[in-house]
């Protein structure tokens, strides 16, 4: 069965691999998002000055940055679908007990260890890349052409 996607005709298995990623992709973004306006509060409830808090963002994205290339490289070697499910284990494992972090320095570690996150997008790309035939990824090929006929002189 193919459904249509904005003038994309996409298989059953290509819409469920697409629905799937789109949707951890979203909850992610939306769980890092709902930080920013918790950092006055996170400020009061522990007792540390504003640049003392900043560090509740730095700290997941700095360890994202460091997880990033680890965790694509053992995508790379074990699977990228196994991968990307211990990834989205051990994210939503430290999202849930940040949100019970009883000392700052806990929460520091917490946030990251939810850095891993970070690294749930672009692995979920490359599964749904190598999940879906060319023909279902029309919009990335034009792209890929349109980049080439950039580059020759």
């Amino acid at each position: 069965m193919l459904r249509n996607l904005g003038g994309i005709r996409l298989s059953s298995e290509a819409w469920r691999y697409l629905v799937v990623l789109a949707s951890i992709s979203i909850i992610a973004m939306y769980v890092e998002m709902v930080v920013m306006p918790s950092l006055p509060t996170i400020e009061r409830q522990y007792g540390i000055t504003e640049s003392e808090v900043s560090w509740v963002l730095s700290s997941e994205t700095l360890a994202g940055l460091a997880f990033a290339p680890i965790l694509g490289k053992l995508a790379d070697s074990y699977g990228r679908k196994k991968i990307l499910i211990i990834t989205l284990i051990i994210y939503f494992i430290a999202v849930f007990f940040t949100s019970m972090a009883p000392t700052y320095p806990i929460l520091i570690m917490l946030r990251a260890i939810q850095g891993i996150g970070l690294s749930i997008n672009p692995i979920g790309y490359t599964l749904l890349r190598e999940k879906l035939p060319p023909r279902e990824w029309p919009v990335a090929r034009e792209s890929s052409h349109q980049h080439s006929r950039l580059e020759r002189p």
